[in-house]
């Protein structure tokens, strides 16, 4: 059904996708993995023209019985949403904050199947069933940011499906969905790819995501694309199951009987809040030196607003707690480089230090995340995502913190990357006995590098157990569910 042939993708002098080709027969789902940079994602953008201006690219495409060059922007444009459909990675970027779900959903089946108005409306309501929305009327006239992430992506796969395409690419579809939510957005895309009949290409970065739903994998390592295999063949990521020791200091650096967090529900006439919920109800915590404790729950289930009123409780940076934000990309400043950045950091947290003396405590901070000095002249564009969250750690660490909250710090990051960012906390909670909050949906994650375990839904807190014992005797239904849902 999908065959691409000699597809090569340069940026300049720069080779990006050296002369890859490969198959998908009908009905059948090929898996692309690889470590961030390379070239997994360009690939996939490449076959439906959705590469930028400043890209060349070589090869021919061919889907079913017809042919096109990878070149020619005007056939791939007829052949984009009507026989190849695409789902992005990030929802909320992908979709347009302006208009309705329900109007963007609307606009591409006119595009593609020139439907009256009656009919439109009645085919986003069929399409909209199909891929499990329960609240139909509300979420046609919803916009995407009163949706949760859950939803959004299910709105992004009614939209790649609704031009009823031959074949479907998924780039990275549940990378910042909880467990529960990825396996539901994971079953409902099998389903529908079986009910369809598609021809899919999926990417990610998860091998466990691969697993499930591939029938075979390949692998691209700079640019080149490895041998394709069963899906048999490739061996399951190894869960870690370490023991975790006791925090050696018992002091806590943080403790609080009981966390309330609260947002405004509904508005009066005037913009007052009437109403309030809470995101996070009497939660209690605490925190010891030199211990990382996991705080895990679903999309909405108050983790990020405990992490910031911990941050709140505590006094932010002035009383020694920093947060390290899920997204590097959007937490440095484009213009301004990785030294600069650094530089001003460290003069705000030690203003008594010259501009020498400041210099070199940036080329520190730079050791203690293992960059090397160089990376003092880049700019964050010039960096992978795993080497701007080092650089994001060497941020906070400037303001000598006692204690880290780190929010989903490694969820967009494939695995190598994640792993090395992960020993990268664990030698810093070691040298320097601070304190780790780690905020993940990622079970496996967070048993790797946690001391004890929160577990949250809906804001109430549902148990608190060491690591080792959480995950061995569960003792709540809410905590099997979730282990459940592991792939």
């Amino acid at each position: 059904m999908l065959n691409v042939s000699d597809l090569t993708v340069q940026y300049g002098q720069l080779n990006i996708v050296n002369n890859v080709s490969f198959s998908i027969e009908k009905g059948k789902i090929l898996g692309i993995a690889g470590a961030s940079g390379s070239g997994k994602t360009t690939l996939a953008l490449a076959i439906p023209g959705l590469l930028s201006s400043q890209a060349t690219v070589q090869g021919q495409l061919t889907i079913g019985t017809d042919s096109f060059p990878l070149h020619d922007a005007r056939q791939l444009a007829a052949v984009r949403g009507k026989k190849i459909g695409f789902v992005f990675q990030e929802p909320y970027s992908s979709l347009n904050p302006v208009l309705t779900c329900g109007q963007q959903i609307a606009e591409t089946i006119v595009l593609h199947l020139g439907t009256s108005p009656q009919d439109t409306r009645d085919l986003v309501a069929q399409w909209l069933q199909k891929v499990q929305i329960q609240d139909i009327e509300r979420t046609i006239n919803a916009f995407p940011h009163e949706l949760s992430g859950g939803q959004l992506q299910r709105i992004m796969i009614a939209m790649a499906l609704c031009g009823q395409p031959e074949v479907l690419i998924a780039d990275e579809p549940t990378t910042a969905l909880d467990v529960t939510v990825q396996k539901s957005v994971l079953d409902l895309l099998k389903s529908l790819q079986q009910e369809l009949q598609l021809t899919m290409l999926l990417v990610s970065h998860d091998t466990k995501v691969l697993r499930y739903m591939c029938n075979h994998i390949a692998t691209m390592e700079q640019g080149h694309m490895q041998t394709i295999v069963p899906v048999q063949r490739v061996a399951a990521p190894d869960r870690v199951t370490h023991t975790h020791t006791p925090a050696p200091n018992a002091t806590p650096i943080f403790e609080h009987p009981g966390i309330t967090v609260t947002y405004p529900k509904k508005r009066n006439f005037w913009g007052k809040p009437k109403q309030w919920f809470n995101a996070v109800d009497q939660v209690p915590v605490r925190v010891y030196a030199g211990e990382c404790l996991g705080i895990v729950g679903e999309s909405g289930s108050g983790k990020t607003s405990l992490g910031k009123a911990i941050a709140e409780q505590n006094g932010y940076a002035k009383g020694g707690t920093v947060i390290i934000d899920q997204h590097p990309a959007s937490a440095l400043n484009p213009s301004m480089r990785i030294g600069d950045a650094l530089f001003e950091t460290v003069q705000h947290f030690s203003p008594l230090l010259d501009r020498e003396a400041a210099r070199k405590r940036v080329v520190q901070l730079l050791e203690w995340v293992e960059l090397p000095e160089e990376m003092y002249h880049r700019y964050p564009h010039q960096l992978s995502g795993g080497q701007k969250q080092r650089v994001c750690i060497a941020r906070a660490l400037s303001a000598n913190p006692t204690l880290l909250i780190c929010d989903e710090i490694v969820s967009g990051l494939d695995s190598v990357t994640q792993q090395a960012v992960l020993q990268l906390l664990k030698n810093l909670q070691h040298q320097r006995q601070c304190g780790i909050v780690f905020i993940t949906h990622d079970l496996d994650i967070v048993r790797q590098i946690s001391d004890r375990i929160m577990v949250l839904y809906q804001g109430i807190l549902q148990e608190e157990q060491t690591t080792d014992r959480l995950f061995a005797q569960p003792a709540q239904p809410y905590t099997r569910t979730l282990l459940a849902a592991r792939l």
